[in-house]
């Protein structure tokens, strides 16, 4: 079956191609604009909305393979076609031929629909790499018109009350998926900064939204005000004297959650599968093989093996859970026939440089050395 290896980051060492690596690679597949999976790599495989988001996020010095979603096009030597994940505006999954062989990698995806970003779609295939953020049974998100209600209704009920609503969401994703929703509801969103730089991209696209307005200290009352999470404690916010502040992650699910984050309200709004929409991706898909991702990877992939599905976590919990020991190596091989376990491999080779293809862009601007944007915001 098709090598697959783990190195902070999804290597395919047949293909030469790394998948949302957490380091500059030479080579790799980006499946979102979200500052955990973008680094400054020499050439990229991207949809055309990732590849202008980033840009913005990341400039620099790169060739992109700008692929549409649904199309098989063939990229260095081998074939692919990229997938709606579902997860935010632009989000690919990647769907890899190899002979008489597929591999679908998921990155971050969910398959309830959104109201800014492409709905998710799947493949049949034999290897599955999927992301389990919430992979523990107790992640059931409600439905989001319900969430949504109750989001409205804290909005309304603190301005009626003179504060003003704050509502902590990432920049890129959360803050337009809210903007979308309060269409029709009578309130007037406020946008942070770096919300407002990312929606004014998505209008470029035609996405339409409910009017709004970008921060302005002088007018806050009456507004609601849309921030990343990680302004909570800052003086943007500080200074604003009446206010109740929420914030809108799938993590609100927890009890815990509104002491967690030190915020009046927590909404399960999110951008990442609960895990019956985990199991029922497996079941759509129907691999002879999965290997899991992020989050509860290990316990996910031990109710994957209850079920009689071959799986296994892609991190070091899943060495030890099986009994190897890695001693100076730190990469984690993951190949061969169904039954067979993973073992631990050296480190791995980065992807040699090759002849640009034909039809990919060059875009200039800071140096590859730009250091990578802190991943703070996209904890939740």
């Amino acid at each position: 079956m098709i090598d697959v290896r783990f190195e902070r980051g999804v290597y395919l060492p047949q293909q030469e191609l790394w998948l949302d690596p957490w380091d500059a690679k030479r080579f790799a597949f980006v499946s979102h604009a979200h500052s955990d999976h973008i680094a400054p790599h020499n050439e990229v495989i991207v949809s055309e909305r990732t590849a202008r988001l980033m840009q913005s996020r990341l400039p620099g010095v790169r060739t992109e393979h700008v692929l549409p979603f649904g199309e098989r096009r063939t990229v260095r030597r081998f074939d692919l076609m990229l997938l709606p994940a579902g997860h935010i505006f632009g989000s690919a999954q990647c769907y890899l031929f190899a002979g008489d062989e597929t591999l679908l990698y998921t990155g971050d995806f969910k398959l309830r629909p959104g109201k800014s970003a492409e709905q998710a779609e799947w493949r049949q295939a034999d290897t599955l790499i999927m992301e389990t953020t919430f992979g523990l049974p107790r992640y059931r998100f409600p439905p989001t018109e319900q969430v949504i209600q109750q989001v409205v209704n804290f909005c309304r009920e603190t301005i009626d009350d003179d504060q003003v609503p704050v509502l902590l969401g990432y920049s890129l994703g959360k803050a337009q998926e809210i903007l979308c929703s309060l269409e029709g509801a009578g309130l007037m969103p406020m946008l942070h900064r770096s919300a407002y730089q990312m929606t004014r991209i998505y209008e470029e696209f035609g996405q339409t939204f409910c009017k709004y307005m970008r921060y302005n200290p002088d007018d806050v009352a009456g507004k609601v005000l849309i921030c990343p999470p990680n302004a909570n404690r800052s003086r943007m916010v500080e200074t604003i004297p009446r206010k109740r502040v929420a914030i809108l992650t799938g993590w609100a699910v927890d009890p815990n959650a509104r002491y967690r984050y030190q915020v009046d309200a927590a909404f399960p709004l999110s951008d990442h599968a609960d895990y019956p929409d985990l199991i029922r991706y497996v079941e759509l898909v129907r691999p002879r093989r999965v290997f899991t991702l992020h989050g509860f990877a290990a316990e996910f992939a031990r109710d994957l093996r209850e079920r009689g599905i071959e799986a296994w976590a892609l991190n070091k919990e899943n060495q030890m859970e099986l009994g190897f020991h890695s001693g100076t190596r730190c990469g984690t091989r993951l190949s061969g026939s169904a039954g067979m376990l993973p073992a631990a491999a050296g480190i791995l080779p980065a992807a040699p440089c090759v002849t640009h293809t034909e039809g990919v862009r060059q875009h200039a601007g800071q140096s590859r050395q730009h250091a990578r944007v802190p991943q703070s915001e996209f904890a939740i």
